[in-house]
């Protein structure tokens, strides 16, 4: 199945964005169900989140890639995050008998597609118990889209795994997988928990934010601690879910205005 999404990925995330574009169209003729207006910025922050995250995870990707030629010049910006990577993980190779390695092993779970799959569902029942269809066409979107884009730039990029780790993984190393899918996945569940779970009085955002990040930061360190990644490989994983929880937060924050400003010509 992997296999067959790899072949696939890129026209995969094509038909996504379609998909996308039209149910956008649909969202709007039909007047569905939208959400409430609180606990959110503007859309055009988020969406200068995205294209600022997308383009230094871009330049990470090229740098990366670069450097990864046997013609590549030691003094690239990518040589020296190769540099910083192989010092941490000499390091992680030493510590196999830390105190701390089993909890690397539970933390790092809170990642697995596994799981992360039966929470996507989950949310997916959620949100159409709720008829919140904006926000499911989001977390559709959201979640499968990250998916397609880390398979696509690990193929891209091309980076062998470290040679020696303390859990066993396949495939290729830049991004991390765990890192981009937990904080798209759980970003976009604390934003949807944000709108949803308490509209008449909103939410405090702190606690969730805070648990939020607490997970994401404990997914991403675990993979390094395990030596399943580099520490460049976390950091663009977390740049990657990152461009693509904000962009599709702002547009999905679009569509929601363009719906209200529909129905309130429409109420006049």
């Amino acid at each position: 199945m992997m296999q067959w999404i790899d072949t696939y990925a890129a026209p995969l995330l094509a038909l996504l964005l379609m998909a996308a574009v039209g149910g956008f169209f649909v969202h709007q003729r039909l007047g569905l169900r939208s959400y409430p207006a609180h606990v959110q910025g503007p859309a055009w922050r988020w969406l200068a989140l995205g294209v600022l995250a997308s383009l230094t995870m871009g330049g990470m990707a090229w740098s990366m890639a670069q450097g990864l030629e046997p013609a590549a010049v030691p003094s690239s910006a990518s040589a020296q995050w190769m540099a910083l990577d192989h010092r941490v993980q000499a390091w992680v190779q030493t510590q196999g008998d830390a105190f701390w390695m089993p909890l690397a092993h539970v933390w790092t779970q809170l990642g697995h597609v596994g799981w992360m799959a039966a929470l996507g569902a989950l949310a997916c029942l959620w949100l159409l118990y709720r008829r919140s269809w904006l926000l499911l066409g989001a977390w559709v979107v959201g979640v499968a889209g990250v998916g397609l884009w880390i398979r696509i730039i690990k193929h891209l990029v091309a980076r062998a795994r470290p040679e020696m780790g303390w859990a066993v993984e396949q495939g290729y190393s830049f991004p991390s997988g765990h890192s981009a899918g937990t904080l798209v996945c759980y970003g976009l569940l604390a934003w949807v928990w944000l709108l949803l779970a308490r509209p008449a009085r909103p939410a405090s955002p702190y606690g969730v934010v805070a648990l939020t990040v607490a997970v994401v930061l404990g997914v991403g360190i675990s993979r390094v601690l395990l030596g399943v990644h580099y520490v460049s490989d976390v950091l663009a994983g977390w740049l990657l879910g990152l461009a693509w929880l904000a962009l599709v937060i702002g547009v999905t924050e679009l569509a929601r205005k363009a719906a209200a400003r529909r129905n309130s010509l429409f109420a006049v």
